[in-house]
């Protein structure tokens, strides 16, 4: 049974605990009043579905975030949050890290063509998905070497060739070539493989 028909059973037996803030919630919830918890689920859960879909697009996979999400929170029952909901959107993010380390694992470099088309395929309003990915692919090709970097976002970000990238390098083309197999390498290893081809 998912986590979310649990929550729904629950009883809020006192109304006023919706006049409460997160943290004071989740004060009372620490104390054993479940249904301070009852009202923290229902007041985030959606907004964080709706998050999770722009992240993944895919609303199936986007609720499970989001039960996941409030179920790893749960269970983390007894700490002293001082501020509840941006843990539970760090939970969120790691969350949907997780999701694309999984789905890379099923992406081969070599079918990049095919990847595209499934991509531009996709319904418009999941074109909002890539301008969401951007702090993920961003802070992944921070961690690469510095130069494995700069050629990295001279060939799939400004879309220059090669040969462009080695005059504007002062490289050859062949290390300019090893430099993207490495930087391609490392971000397969990150599980962020499939955001690199839809920012191309």
């Amino acid at each position: 049974m998912y986590f979310w028909l649990t929550i729904k059973q629950l009883t809020i037996r006192k109304e006023d605990y919706i006049l409460l803030n997160d943290f004071e919630l989740i004060s009372h919830w620490n104390r054993g009043q479940e249904a301070a918890f009852a009202v923290f689920y229902k007041r985030h859960v959606k907004a964080l579905v709706r998050v999770a879909f722009l992240k993944t697009g895919n609303p199936t996979v986007a609720e499970e975030i989001a039960q996941d999400t409030m179920l790893s929170f749960y269970q983390k029952r007894g700490t002293p949050f001082l501020n509840p909901l941006g843990y539970v959107n760090m939970i969120l993010k790691n969350k949907v890290i997780d999701y694309y380390r999984k789905v890379a694992t099923q992406v081969f470099v070599e079918d990049i063509d095919t990847l595209q088309n499934q991509i531009n395929a996709r319904n418009p309003e999941t074109e909002l998905i890539a301008k969401e990915q951007d702090w993920l692919l961003s802070e992944a090709i921070e961690q690469l070497p510095k130069k494995c970097g700069e050629v990295f976002k001279l060939r799939r970000i400004e879309d220059l060739s090669n040969k462009e990238v080695a005059i504007k390098l002062g490289l050859s083309v062949n290390t300019v070539e090893q430099h993207m197999r490495r930087a391609i390498r490392l971000l397969s290893r990150m599980g962020l493989l499939l955001l690199v081809y839809w920012l191309v």
